[in-house]
């Protein structure tokens, strides 16, 4: 039975955190390239048959030529190594009209079959695997009729799991597989929110399983993960890292075998992003007085997008030298200097003229807590209500 590899979201390719090389090609192309090719080598290495795409092919739905070709040689060097592509447009791809983009460029340029790009719901058996692939789509007509954001993706996703049961009832295999680009109830995101109504259309994770398919296939969120493991349910992630949200998230691909329903993890040389944490005056002030960096930190900042950030008093701030932090990040070697971004705890802050000896002691904490600026709300009210709570016991001691 194929071994299918699920691929990460290309987003041929971020410009930012980069600089041209003396040979002309942007530093960030040559990583995008750099992982392209170990994809391709890695498949051949797994004994891959297939590999899917979820979508978000581009950073935007305008890509230039250069960067259709980039990923039509992708899809051209799996093929030639005789492992068949299976692709779809993602949120990035489409753009606000229903008019042909460049992902439909691309189902032309694979074949006559256009599996390199599905952009409409559509079933397909491939190496005896029926797939059902659910790309995204804007529905103009959904945002027109719903009442609000939250309306339109409710309807949305109801819209989603009647078509995905339509294409699971084509399904004729005995193994059956769901690939699309959406967000999956319970998924987390890289910021670590797991996402439910969050005003964009979720699929519930419970219905699509009860549908009856052997691997559920998803793109659009960046941080990789497995939901379940029956039937399995994953995201890849993407190819590179976008911004530091992204510093701690693997990349790389997973590989599920259709026959003994088992997945792997597989390593991509994505560029690293790297941050310098430090916290408090003593932190700080001790990385001012080293000459240069740990030998743990200058291994991290080695060609690395690396950024300094720092949070302590003003006086301790005043005493940190931007260039001398350059120098020993240089040092280093990194790929880029992110930046150097300062966070000052200021001393006292300014009394609140409203409070007054005759002010209630409850509100008199509500005005404390709203003047801090650093309480969440949900923190700020479960202090309130501890207040409230121990108040009224002492005004039971009192009275009794």
């Amino acid at each position: 039975m194929p071994r299918i590899m699920l691929a990460p979201d290309l987003h041929c390719y971020y410009a930012n955190y980069g600089k041209v090389g003396p040979d002309g090609v942007h530093s960030r192309l040559a990583e995008w390239r750099e992982c392209a090719d170990d994809l391709v080598d890695a498949a051949q290495r797994a004994a891959v048959d297939i590999v899917v795409f979820p979508g978000d092919y581009f950073i935007n739905p305008r890509p230039s030529a250069a960067q259709i070709m980039e990923v039509a040689a992708l899809f051209e060097a799996l093929e030639y190594r005789g492992i068949k592509v299976i692709g779809c447009s993602g949120n990035h791809d489409v753009g606000a009209s229903n008019q042909p983009g460049p992902v439909d460029l691309l189902a032309t340029m694979g074949g006559p079959d256009g599996l390199w790009g599905i952009t409409q719901p559509r079933a397909v058996t491939v190496a005896g695997i029926d797939f059902a692939v659910l790309p995204f789509m804007r529905s103009a007509a959904v945002s027109a009729d719903a009442e609000d954001t939250t309306d339109a993706a409710d309807t949305m996703s109801r819209h989603l799991l009647a078509i995905a049961r339509g294409l699971r009832a084509q399904s004729t295999s005995d193994t059956r597989v769901l690939v699309g680009h959406w967000t999956l109830v319970g998924a987390q995101t890289s910021s670590g929110q797991i996402m439910a109504g969050s005003g964009e259309p979720a699929l519930p994770y419970s219905e699509l399983a009860a549908m009856g398919f052997d691997a559920i296939l998803m793109g659009h969120i960046h941080k990789p993960q497995v939901l379940s493991n029956a039937p399995f349910t994953a995201y890849a992630g993407a190819l590179q890292r976008c911004d530091f949200g992204e510093e701690r998230d693997p990349r790389g691909c997973w590989v599920w075998d259709s026959e003994t329903r088992e997945h792997e993890w597989i390593d991509l040389p994505a560029r690293r992003f790297y941050t310098i944490d430090l916290r408090g005056d003593a932190a700080v002030q001790n990385w001012i007085e080293r000459p240069g960096l740990t030998e743990g930190e200058a291994e991290s900042v080695q060609d690395a997008v690396v950024r300094v950030r720092y949070r302590c008093s003003l006086d301790v701030a005043l005493k940190v030298d931007t260039r001398d932090v350059r120098r020993k990040l240089l040092a280093a070697e990194p790929h880029h200097i992110a930046g150097i971004n300062s966070d000052i705890i200021r001393g006292e802050r300014a009394r609140d003229a409203s409070v007054t000896e005759a002010t209630q002691p409850v509100e008199a904490l509500q005005k404390y807590l709203a003047q801090r600026g650093d309480v969440v709300p949900e923190r700020a009210e479960a202090v309130q209500r501890a207040a409230e709570g121990i108040i009224a016991e002492l005004e039971k001691g009192v009275s009794a």
